[in-house]
């Protein structure tokens, strides 16, 4: 080996035989690759060793390059030929030179000793999904899954793992459904993931930040989502508000969403964007709010950390999920299509929905979902199904594929976070289908949000409007036999900051005065119990909504119109008193049942012929109401003369169905 001189930084070591005589240092980057440990001379040539086998030429371009030109006093050089040329683009390590030849044995058993010690893919690692594939292929800069099962959070481009430190629970369900991916819960006092600077942690002319968000507690101020300190963040308000923050001249720049974006205990999509001019902050695929601002921002030597600032204060209270930061600015499209991927767009609206959108609902819930949430239209306030609920059933609306949520009566409810949003103290409507298979013995509910708002149905077929003001419920009921079991009926209830209204089937059926403003409660809304504990209701449910507004009477009319079946049943009128065949006074009195189904008139019309049949003009035209359970009755105008007449009841209904 000549003088026995290493290249600088190199350690020489003469040692015994058959130990190395020259160790180069470590050289590592990511994953490791085999050493080469052997240069053997034989009558055939140079040979190098590799993975415990033969077959190396040392005289070919290699991971190393040993060289003595027989036996010369040149350098010894690793990578390349004397520093000029055949230069290697790989990873070295572990190399060694040894005064003797190795035995095969002893090759294998380096190579089997050095094969344990390798990073093994982790048999636990779910596989790519159609999400993570996607953000990868729009090139992250780092991506924290946070599926671990240790302590290291690891990053799918490898090149900025993170520590979990704290009160962080791992294994929690995650924002994908059907992903075995997990996430992390943080515990709002502890819990956090802190990743080292590093260069490409800290663009200065465009980012994106991405994540999931399920926070189950609104911070008292403002807590950490995301944050390199310096640089650039993302946080949660204390109303349901989120905040992208970037850091110019040493002076905060941010953005913050409206109240009530974020609902607690359900996954939200947030995406912070600035590509150089324009900051831009994304909730489940929709640009929330944007403002301008000039590049480039800082850079900052600080840590990253997930739920927490530097591992110190405004702790996350919740679980996160599938972390990402990007050097580039995501376009509001491929925003949409990550978010997509994980929530799919719903059909294209009927005409019954298109017309509920139209007047701006705050939430939306069709009900025709397939799994275990009940999605919002308006991408607000998703729910969930929870005990006795049976989906896909038929649907209120029959020209519409949407189908309807089936509840047993007996625990199945969809719950909903409370948010602000759903919240409104000055004017509010509420709507839906509703189809019971029975009444209940009391009351149960359609829609609750305890301390607020409901509406029930009632034992006797009427609907109840609640609103509590000053922590005291004001009930508003309609007409008995309102809502007739096995049939479906269109429900609303409205309120204007002075009146409340009960309209069925597109017609107002009671009102009462209220001033403004309502109580407000932070309480869950509930569908189909009384929050998930009783006044269970036994039925179907389809199309509800919550508007921050008092629906007009004729807009209620058009919901009715929209999405009403096709009416070709006439009204049950019938004509009992007198009796056909008996004898009365002169100025005998008329009665007898009419319809009240959804659409019937409330007047039923009596005409007086003489004679046996009805025919010509009448004597007499008599108008009687029907009242709620039915029954009218009229007196005739003026005495009638002697001799034989005959009397018809008619009732017509919105569809222009007559009947006598």
């Amino acid at each position: 080996m000549g003088a026995g001189r290493g290249a600088p930084g190199e350690r020489c070591d003469h040692s015994a035989q058959g130990r190395p005589v020259l160790a180069s240092p470590e050289v590592q980057r990511g994953a490791r690759v085999p050493a080469l440990e052997e240069r053997r001379r034989s009558g055939r040539g140079d040979e190098l060793r590799r993975d415990g086998g033969r077959g190396l030429d040392a005289r070919g371009r290699d991971l190393g390059r040993f060289r003595d030109d027989d036996l010369a006093t040149s350098r010894l050089w690793l990578g390349s030929t004397y520093n000029s040329f055949e230069y290697v683009a790989a990873d070295l390590d572990e190399v060694a030179v040894y005064p003797t030849a190795l035995s095969a044995a002893r090759v294998q058993a380096h190579y089997q000793n050095g094969a344990q010690t390798q990073p093994q893919p982790d048999p636990a690692e779910p596989p790519p999904t159609p999400y993570s594939s996607a953000v990868v292929s729009d090139g992250p800069k780092a991506y924290w899954r946070l599926g671990d099962t240790g302590t290291t959070a690891a990053d799918q481009t490898a090149a900025s793992p993170g520590s979990y430190v704290g009160g962080v629970t791992l294994g929690r369900p995650g924002a994908i459904a059907n992903d075995a991916n997990t996430a992390a819960g943080f515990d709002g006092l502890s819990g956090t993931v802190q990743v080292p600077s590093a260069a490409a942690l800290n663009p200065t002319g465009a980012l994106s930040l991405e994540t999931w968000i399920r926070p189950t507690a609104f911070p008292s101020s403002s807590n950490t989502i995301l944050r390199k300190e310096g640089q650039y963040s993302l946080r949660l308000r204390y109303n349901g508000a989120v905040l992208f923050r970037l850091w110019k001249g040493g002076v905060a720049q941010d953005v913050t969403t409206p109240a009530g974006t974020i609902a607690l205990g359900a996954w939200s999509h947030v995406v912070g964007t600035w590509d150089g001019a324009t900051m831009t902050l994304y909730v489940n695929g929709a640009a929330k709010v944007s403002a301008p601002l000039s590049g480039p921002i800082d850079s900052a030597t600080t840590g990253l950390y997930l739920g927490s600032t530097y591992n110190s204060f405004d702790w996350f209270t919740g679980d996160l999920d599938e972390v990402a930061v990007y050097d580039k600015a995501l376009a509001a499209a491929r925003v949409l299509a990550h978010y997509q991927l994980v929530v799919p767009p719903p059909p294209p609206l009927s005409s019954y929905a298109s017309v509920v959108v139209g007047d701006g609902p705050t939430s939306y819930w069709r009900l025709g979902d397939a799994g275990a949430s009940a999605a919002d239209q308006m991408g607000a306030a998703a729910g969930t199904y929870a005990g006795g609920v049976t989906l896909g059933r038929p649907g209120a609306i029959a020209s519409d594929t949407n189908s309807a949520a089936g509840f047993d009566g007996l625990s199945g409810t969809v719950s909903v976070p409370s948010s602000s949003a759903l919240s409104p103290t000055s004017a509010i409507s509420l709507e839906g289908w509703i189809r019971p298979t029975s009444l209940p013995t009391s009351s149960n509910s359609v829609v609750r949000k305890d301390g607020q708002y409901s509406l029930s149905l009632n034992y006797d077929g009427s609907l109840t409007f609640r609103l509590w003001k000053d922590g005291t419920a004001n009930a508003l009921s309609s007409p008995l036999k309102a809502v007739t079991p096995g049939i479906w009926t269109y429900v609303a209830a409205t309120w204007d900051g002075s009146t409340m209204t009960i309209y069925v089937n597109g017609a107002a059926k009671a009102s009462t005065g209220l001033a403004a403003p309502i109580g407000t409660a932070g309480t869950g809304l509930y569908f189909g119990s009384t929050y998930n504990s009783f006044g269970w209701f036994a039925g179907d449910l389809d199309e509800l909504a919550i508007y921050p507004k008092a629906l007009s009477a004729a807009r209620v009319a058009a919901h009715y119109s929209a999405g009403a079946p096709t009416d070709t049943t006439p009204p049950a009128v019938s004509l009992s008193t007198p009796a056909t065949g008996s004898t009365m006074d002169a100025a005998p009195a008329f009665g007898g049942t009419g319809g009240t189904a959804g659409g019937d008139s409330s007047q039923v019309t009596v005409s007086i012929d003489a004679g046996s049949s009805a025919s010509g003009t009448p004597l007499q035209t008599l108008a009687a109401s029907v009242d709620p359970s039915g029954i009218f009755s009229a007196r005739t105008q003026s005495a009638l003369a002697g001799g034989p007449y005959t009397a018809v009841a008619s009732q017509s209904d919105s569809a222009g169905n007559p009947r006598s």
